[in-house]
Formats: structure tokens, sequence, C-alpha cells
């Protein structure tokens, strides 16, 4: 339950995803801040913002791991990758100008679907490019539903699911 004057305590009762890394730490993603708690220890931390103060979540939906070092989160207000040892924040250069983005899913090793405010688009973290016209190149038979946009995915094999609320995805 949310304590908003415990700092050991979480911060927001709105939790959007929960993630486990190779540290044994619990990632809570809410509405407000990222948590992160090492499973180990009873500790908690609350954290938006980078530790420089430049780079600030906001709305955090859905945690993915891009290896054992790094997680990137979808937002509100863009596409982040974090640092687990550092717990630095960095915001994906251009992810800001396609709305919220509200979920990630690993493709390929190095090609991600991304889902935002302004549809379905392909994510290069190599390069750091989200090209929606690489995903159509890719995947044409998405095409009919690249204007959607999705909450949560899942895959098995080469089938992909993806769900969302009313009438988005």
């Amino acid at each position: 339950r949310a304590d908003v004057q415990n700092e050991r305590a979480l911060k927001d009762n709105n939790v959007n995803n929960l993630f486990i890394d190779n540290q044994n730490n619990l990632w809570i993603s809410t509405s407000k801040l990222l948590h992160v708690a090492n499973l180990s220890e009873p500790f908690l931390a609350a954290y938006s913002r980078s530790s420089s103060g430049t780079e600030r979540m906001d709305h955090i939906y859905t945690l993915a791991q891009k290896n054992d070092g790094t997680l990137f989160a979808t937002a509100t207000d863009g596409l982040y990758e974090i640092e687990l040892s550092s717990k630095t924040i960095r915001r994906i250069k251009g992810s800001l100008s396609f709305g919220a983005i509200h979920h990630l899913e690993k493709i390929e090793p190095d090609f991600w679907i991304v889902s935002s405010d302004a549809g379905m688009l392909g994510f290069i973290p190599s390069m750091e490019t989200l090209p929606k016209e690489l995903l159509l190149k890719k995947y044409p038979e998405w095409e009919p539903f690249a204007a959607n946009f999705f909450n949560t995915a899942w895959h098995s094999g080469n089938n992909y699911y993806w769900a969302s609320e009313e009438n988005e995805g």
C-alpha cells in the first residue's frame, strides 16, 4: 500500500508493470514513479528522474529487459533506457514525438515492436531509431493494425498477440 510519508514504502498504488532483474531487484512501474526494491533486503527506492535531474519519466507503463544490465521503460513522455547498476535514465532520441509509448515487445535480437499514440513502430536499439516504415516492410500483414496501439503483448514462437482497452488495439 502506498505511503508518501514513508521513504521505504510504495509511493503510488497505480502499479502498471513488475519486472525482476538478474540482480534480484523488483522494478515496479507506476503512474507517477519507477520504484526498485532489492528482494534480498527490506528496501524500496522510488525515483522518476535521472541522477543528474535532466531526464524525468512520467507515468511508466511497461518495463522490458534489453540485456542483463539494461531495462527499457515506456512512459507517457517517451521511451527510456535505464542502466541498472548506475540507475541512469536516458530518453531514447525522437521517442517523445510519438506521444505516449504504451508497450514494447522484443521481436528479434535488435528489433522491437513499439506501441505508441502514433500507432505501431519498429525500434532498433543499436541504431536508436523508431521507423514505422521498417515495421511494415518486415511485417506487411500488420498494415491494417499499424494505426492502433496496444497496452500489453505476448508471443509464442512466431505468433504475436496484443491487447488493449476499448477500440484501441
